[in-house]
Order: C-alpha cells, then structure tokens, then sequence
C-alpha cells in the first residue's frame, strides 16, 4: 500500500512538471511585502545587489540548466528582456552551476540578459526555493514583491500581467 502510494504521488508530481501541461503555473498576484536583499556574484563578471535596484521594476527568475521546465520559459523571457529593456530589470539566478554550464546553455538559446550565480541557502529560503524551479518575481520600484509563479511561465499571460503592473502609479 504505501509503494502504491508513493508511485501515485511521484506520478503527479511528473504531471505537474511536465511540459506538455498547458498551465503547469501556481501562485500569482500577492499583497506586496519587501523582497530580501541580496548581492550576487554576475556570471560576466562584478555583482549585484537588489536594493540597487530601486525605483525599478525588476523581474526575478530562479532556474538551473538541468530543469526542462526552465528550458522551456526561456525564449519568453528573452522576449521579455529584449521587449521591456527600458521599463524593466530581468535577471536570471542560476541554482548553483558551474559558469562554463550556464554559459553554454546561454549560447545554445541565445540568452543575453544577466544571470546571477550562486545563491545561498539564507537566499533560497528567504525566496522559498524549497519548492523548486522555475520561480519567478516580479518586484515593485517600492522594492515589493507582487507577483510570483512558480513554474514555467507564459509569454502572453506574462506580457499581460507586466502591462497591469506597469501601467500602475508607483
């Protein structure tokens, strides 16, 4: 009985991550609260800290190579980056892979917007990371998060979301 169990239960999680599902996304719009600050070594190169962000709108998305899911949200946020450049801050945080691997997959999908390297488990936590990736926040100019998702997002569903928070008086 309990090997029946744990077969139904790894079944669904497989489900839920496939991606093939049309919507594999949980989670969404929030009550804001402050985004944990942090400072992060740039895959090319110096580091960044999210309070330097201010006054931004900056888009989070937490990721590894080896998440397919991941893979697959790429190409729209890419779309994204190269979309909203001048409206929006995007970066990516790799779950701690070497810098040759990350910029191997960055070349493959032709990514260009930054990634940051990696984070800590103080980060992880405060991120709630535990659950897994992709993940990914969108951060207020106040410094709030208002919005995160965990799985593989949509680009449309994504442009949508973006143009009602950036059509918000901050």
């Amino acid at each position: 009985m309990r090997r029946l169990l744990v077969i139904l239960v790894l079944a669904i999680l497989g489900a839920a991550c496939s991606p093939t599902s049309t919507d594999t996304t949980v989670g969404g719009y929030l009550t804001p609260y402050p985004a944990p600050d942090f400072t992060l070594t740039a895959l090319n190169g110096g580091s960044l800290s999210l309070s330097t962000m201010r006054g931004r709108w900056v888009i989070l998305n937490f990721w590894a190579t080896w998440c397919v899911p991941c893979g697959t949200e790429m190409p729209a946020l890419q779309t994204i980056a190269n979309e909203r450049s001048g409206e929006i801050a995007l970066f990516g945080i790799n779950m701690r892979e070497s810098d040759d691997d990350i910029r191997n997959f960055m070349s493959r999908n032709r990514l260009t917007f930054p990634m940051l390297t990696n984070p800590d488990d103080n980060l992880l936590a405060n991120y709630n990371l535990e659950v897994g990736v992709p993940q990914t926040l969108i951060i207020s100019p106040t410094g709030e998060i208002v919005y995160h998702v965990y799985g593989a997002i949509d680009l449309d569903k994504f442009r949508g979301i973006l143009d009602q928070f950036l059509a918000q008086k901050t």
